[in-house]
C-alpha cells in the first residue's frame, strides 16, 4: 500500500513539473491561453438546456427554434433539429431576452406550418439570461392547436443550424477538401486542444468530404482523437479500399466537452440523412474520438434515428479513462473541459455502455501494446493509454472481435495490418 502511495505521489509531483515547464518556457500558450478562453466563455455565454415532449410518440423530424424577444422579425439565432422527443441545448450570447418553439417539421421545410404541432417556451414573458449562467428544466410541450397563438419564425436554410452549437461557429457539413487543408494543421489542433472556443470561431469544425458524396458507396466516418486532426488518418486513409467506401472525416475542437461534441455529431449526422437519404454509415474512432463516438452513436439510438451503423471500431481507446487526466484535473491552473470526461469513472464514461449498441452493429475493438512503463505509466500501455483501460471489460462485452497489435499510439495510425484489418471488416457490407 504504502509502496502505492508513493508511486502516486512521484507521478502528481512529475505532472506538476510538466505544469510549471510549460508556463516558465511558453508562458503565452497551454495552460495561460486555456485560462484565458474559459473567462471568454464564462464572460459573455450562457447555456440553456432543455427537453422536447410531443404530443404522441412521434418518430418524425421536430425542430426546436430560438429567437430573440426583442427581435420583431423573429429570426430564429439557433435551432436543433431531432427525431420525436428529446433534449437540446443552446449556447446563447448573454445578457440576453429569448423565446423558444418546437414543431413538428411534417413536410421537412424547417417552417411551422398551420397544421403542425407546436409547443412555445416560455408562455408568459422571455427567458432572461446572464453571462456564465446554466439554465436547466426548460420542457416544451407540444400540443398546440390555436393556430393565431403559431409565432411566425424565420429559420435558416439545412445546414446552418448546426452553428448555434455555440456563437460564432464555423460549421462545414459535406464540404469536399484534402488533408492538406490548412485548418487541419498541428497549430490548429493545438487551438482545438487548448483553445476550444477560440477554434470554434476561427477555425470551426464538421464533417468533411474527401470527395463528392456517392450514393453507391458506403459512408465511413473518421473521427481523430484528442489534440488531433483528419490528418491523423493519412495513411489509413490512403491505403483503405476506396472502391468499396466512401471516407467522411470528423473535425472537432478536442478540449470541448465531449457530451457538447456528441451532440453537435449526431446533429451533423441527422442533417446529412436529411439531405442525401443514406440509411448506413460505418465508424472508425481512435483514442478520445471512440469515447466521443459512442456517444452519439447513443444519440442516434436514443432518437430513433434511421441511421445505422454497421460496423464501428474503436483503435486505442481509453475506455476505462485516463488517469493523467485525472490529475491534470486536480492539479492543473487550469482544466481542459473534455479532461473531466476522460478520467476514470467519469459521469460520461459511465454512461456511454448504459445505451447498448443495436443488435445491427458489430463492434470491433483494436489496441496497441507496445508502449513502456514509465513515472507517469507503471503499467503495460501502448505509450499514452493502459492496456487496462483500452480493454475494458464493459467494452469488451459488446465487442464482436477484439485485436492487438505491436504498436504505440501514434505509430497504429501507420499499420499495413490495421488497415488490412480494417478493410476486412467492409468485405460483406
Amino acid at each position: 500500500m504504502r509502496s502505492g502511495r508513493i508511486t502516486v505521489q512521484i507521478e502528481r509531483a512529475c505532472l506538476c513539473l510538466l505544469i510549471a515547464a510549460a508556463l516558465i518556457i511558453c508562458p503565452g500558450c497551454g495552460f495561460s491561453k486555456l485560462k484565458k478562453d474559459i473567462s471568454f466563455v464564462k464572460g459573455n455565454f450562457c447555456l440553456i438546456k432543455g427537453d422536447v415532449e410531443p404530443h404522441t410518440d412521434t418518430v418524425k423530424p421536430v425542430l426546436v427554434a430560438l429567437w430573440r424577444d426583442n427581435d420583431p422579425k423573429r429570426t430564429v439565432v439557433r435551432y436543433w433539429l431531432m427525431q420525436g422527443r428529446g433534449g437540446f441545448q443552446f449556447i446563447v450570447s448573454a445578457p440576453g431576452e429569448y423565446r423558444m418553439m418546437a414543431f413538428e417539421d411534417e413536410n421537412g421545410d424547417m417552417e411551422p406550418d398551420p397544421r403542425e404541432t407546436f409547443g412555445v417556451y416560455p408562455q408568459n414573458g422571455p427567458l432572461k439570461v446572464t453571462p456564465g449562467q446554466t439554465v436547466t428544466g426548460v420542457r416544451i410541450i407540444m400540443g398546440g392547436t390555436a393556430r393565431e397563438n403559431m409565432p411566425a419564425v424565420t429559420v435558416k436554410t439545412l445546414g446552418m443550424g448546426l452553428a448555434d452549437t455555440f456563437p460564432g461557429l464555423k460549421v462545414s457539413l459535406d464540404e469536399v477538401t484534402t488533408l492538406d487543408d490548412p485548418r487541419f494543421s498541428r497549430e490548429n489542433a493545438d487551438m482545438g486542444q487548448w483553445e476550444p472556443s477560440r477554434f470554434v470561431r476561427e477555425v470551426g469544425g464538421g464533417v468533411f468530404f474527401l470527395e463528392p458524396y456517392d450514393p453507391d458507396r458506403l459512408p465511413v466516418l473518421f473521427v481523430h482523437g484528442a489534440n488531433g486532426s483528419p490528418r491523423d488518418w493519412r495513411y489509413i486513409l490512403e491505403h483503405i479500399d476506396r472502391k468499396r467506401i466512401q471516407p467522411w472525416v470528423a473535425y472537432y475542437a478536442s478540449g470541448m466537452p465531449l457530451d457538447m461534441a456528441s451532440k453537435f455529431f449526431y446533429r451533423s449526422l441527422t442533417e446529412l440523412q436529411l439531405k442525401y437519404g443514406f440509411k448506413r454509415i460505418c465508424i472508425v474512432a481512435h483514442s478520445m474520438g471512440g469515447l466521443l463516438s459512442k456517444g452519439f452513436i447513443n444519440e442516434l439510438a436514443n432518437r430513433n434515428s434511421p441511421v445505422l451503423v454497421p460496423v464501428y471500431a474503436t483503435i486505442s481507446t481509453p475506455w476505462g479513462g485516463h488517469e493523467v487526466a485525472e490529475m491534470g484535473t486536480k492539479d492543473a491552473p487550469a482544466v481542459v473541459p473534455s479532461w473531466w470526461d476522460v478520467i476514470p469513472g467519469s459521469p460520461y464514461i459511465e454512461k456511454l455502455w448504459q445505451t447498448p449498441l443495436s443488435r445491427n452493429t458489430r463492434y470491433y475493438m483494436l489496441f496497441g501494446f507496445s508502449g513502456k512503463e514509465s513515472l507517469m505509466m507503471n503499467r503495460n500501455n501502448d505509450g499514452v493509454v493502459t492496456i487496462a483501460s483500452e480493454l475494458d471489460l464493459t467494452a469488451q462485452k459488446a465487442a464482436s472481435g477484439i485485436r492487438g497489435f505491436n504498436e504505440d499510439h501514434n505509430s497504429i495510425l501507420k499499420s499495413k495490418e490495421v488497415v488490412d484489418y480494417l478493410n476486412s471488416l467492409y468485405r460483406s457490407l
